[in-house]
């Protein structure tokens, strides 16, 4: 019976540090949405799926965190993942290999990036947790 009662209190000292770690992740998204909201032009994307890297930069479907709408985005000149949320300035344009005229480009051919900061898999999706944890 002890030995039971040690064991779940281990098992409860791991769900709490869980669970600290998710309040942490849900804060640092948090944190990231409002510097988003505060800079002009920027815009949140969660990456969905990746279908090709390149030399140049990474194509992908995409959901922008503030409409919920997905779009097929090219970043120029980043790596991106699948799972990330994605910090960015971006347009949209006419995307040739879809036919499709709301891709969303990220940065310039010619310049930066246009990745302002990558949010990790994991804290998005610890940061979801926390969020499924909490409704």
């Amino acid at each position: 019976m002890v030995r039971l009662m040690g064991m779940s209190g281990l098992f409860g000292w791991f769900r709490r540090r869980r669970e600290r770690g998710d309040a942490a992740a849900a804060a640092h998204l948090y944190f990231v949405r409002g510097r988003v909201a505060a800079t002009p032009g920027a815009a949140l994307v969660h990456v969905l799926q990746v279908y090709q890297y390149a030399a140049r930069g990474t194509k992908a479907i995409v959901r922008d965190d503030a409409s919920g709408y997905a779009f097929d985005a090219w970043f120029w000149w980043a790596r991106v993942g699948p799972g990330q949320a994605v910090a960015v300035h971006a347009g949209a344009g006419w995307g040739p290999h879809t036919q499709r005229d709301n891709v969303l480009y990220v940065g310039q051919e010619n310049g930066a990036s246009g990745v302002l900061e990558i949010l990790p898999a994991g804290i998005v999706a610890r940061a979801a947790r926390h969020a499924g944890r909490h409704l």
